[in-house]
């Protein structure tokens, strides 16, 4: 999972989108096992309050829409936007 979080917060959208998806399919994780394991080092991290609070909304968003049977890809690609939106917070 620390691989997952340093494409989420060091690699281009597409890159990172593109990783993430074939690791789920290629190992077999789902993609709400991967959700919660990234809550657990992102709540570890030392982030902005405002960062982190849009963070933890957007991950949950995902696991909601996960939780519903939306598709994988889709959800895979807004987990990414949601990281690429807090490097971009965080960016002066």
């Amino acid at each position: 999972m620390v691989a997952i979080l340093d494409w989420l917060l060091n690699q281009p959208f597409s890159d990172a989108y593109k990783q993430i998806y074939d690791m789920c399919t290629l190992k077999g994780y789902a993609l709400a096992d991967v959700l919660h394991d990234l809550t657990t080092l992102v709540t570890a991290m030392d982030l902005p309050p405002g960062v982190l609070a849009d963070l933890l909304d957007g991950m949950s968003n995902v696991e909601h829409r996960l939780a519903f049977g939306t598709d994988d890809k889709i959800q895979t690609g807004s987990l990414v936007g949601v990281f690429t939106r807090a490097r971009h917070q965080m960016t002066p």
